[in-house]
């Protein structure tokens, strides 16, 4: 017999759909310069849908209503790799 966590049995029953894309301009507030476009998606679990966006490592994480203000709180290592990556 499994058990799973309530959250495990969820996703088992509901699995994602992604229901489009989209993408959001995103500037950093310490490191100014010009913007970063990234992807962004709605995603239906169950009866919810969601807003992600993805950085540039690959990650989608949860927008929680503002994709941009999500992307700048993801971590001072998001800025810190895109201006190595950009040379800025």
């Amino acid at each position: 017999m499994r058990f799973y966590s309530p959250g495990l049995w969820y996703q088992r029953q509901n699995p994602r759909r992604i229901l489009s894309y989209g993408s959001q301009s995103v500037a950093s507030r310490l490191n100014p310069g010009a913007p970063v476009t990234l992807k962004t998606r709605t995603v239906a679990i169950g009866p919810r849908q969601i807003q992600e966006i993805e950085l540039p490592n690959g990650t989608w994480i949860d927008c929680a209503g503002n994709c941009a203000k999500a992307a700048r709180e993801a971590g001072p290592e998001f800025w810190d790799t895109l201006n190595r990556n950009t040379g800025r």
